[in-house]
């Protein structure tokens, strides 16, 4: 349940009203664990709040003002919210030396809203993206190596001192980035239900409608054109094949069942690419079972 305003020990001091608080604290999407930076946190009211949602949860309240300092602790005190911690200082300066935060609330910038998101930015790293950067690197030494293999049955093999360079540096690429992005995936927190949402978008399962209709008798090119004249109207209505009624779906082909919904449910695209890297959920399990032994 939320404080009111009038609870609150607040002096002179600025202080983020209950129903802004409500809202941007809805809007974090905490976790049990969070770590959170209240930046510009006047009396503290967004700390007290962010606490009381949770025994784990750390705070920093960051204020400049010393009057708001003390409102800070007298309002944890009296609201026996240990998980706050202050910190005295102007953001992005008093920041830097604080553990990284999962979530930050900006109550204040005191006009240094850049440098501040910078410096968030600088402590959370984007490191799927650094990581996907580092890819085009590794390519790049892969074709380097292709390229130079292709030559060899031309000449007298001279060529393979050009294999050191690429060879160390994709190695080199490959062992920095992975103990960052081991670090992501153990912290990294899943969103299933955005996940399947996303999933679903694309029209992923647009290769398993052909499969469908192959099955039922229709040649693949045939399948590939009404499948095509489907995405279209798919598009053009804003909604995905799968949601499609049964009547919408014989428009495009008489040989369309009602076994259609489960040949080309998510669960089913997923579970048939079974081939060894594939998304399916046995390969997945096989994949875990030998890097688990392998690590024993």
């Amino acid at each position: 349940m939320h404080l009111k305003d009038e609870e609150f020990l607040r002096g002179k001091v600025p202080m983020t009203k209950s129903e802004v608080r409500s809202v941007s604290i809805a809007e974090l999407e905490l976790t049990e664990d969070a770590i959170v930076y209240d930046i510009g946190a006047g009396t503290g009211s967004v700390s007290i709040e962010i606490a009381r949602a949770g025994e784990q949860i750390r705070v920093y309240a960051i204020e400049k003002n010393p009057e708001g300092v003390k409102l800070i602790d007298q309002n944890r005190k009296k609201f026996k919210t240990d998980g706050v911690r202050i910190k005295e200082g102007l953001a992005p300066q008093a920041l830097e030396e604080l553990e990284t935060p999962t979530h930050a609330f900006v109550g204040g910038s005191s006009g240094n809203l850049r440098e501040i998101v910078q410096l968030l930015q600088k402590k959370n790293p984007d490191v799927a993206e650094l990581a996907r950067g580092k890819t085009g690197r590794v390519y790049g030494s892969l074709m380097g190596l292709l390229t130079m293999m292709k030559g060899l049955p031309l000449a007298y093999n001279k060529d393979m001192q050009e294999d050191k360079e690429q060879i160390f540096d994709a190695v080199d690429t490959v062992k920095m980035c992975l103990p960052v992005f081991s670090k992501m995936l153990a912290t990294m927190r899943v969103k299933k239900d955005r996940m399947l949402m996303g999933a679903k978008g694309g029209f992923t399962n647009a290769t398993d409608v052909a499969d469908y209709l192959v099955k039922h008798g229709l040649p693949f090119r045939d399948a590939h054109a009404v499948v095509g004249r489907m995405v279209a109207y798919c598009i053009e209505k804003d909604t995905v094949i799968d949601a499609l009624s049964m009547e919408e779906m014989k428009t495009f082909s008489p040989l369309i069942g009602g076994d259609i919904y489960d040949a080309i449910s998510l669960e089913t695209c997923v579970n048939q690419r079974k081939l060894t890297g594939g998304p399916a959920m046995d390969t997945m399990r096989r994949i875990i079972e030998n890097y688990n032994q392998a690590e024993a």
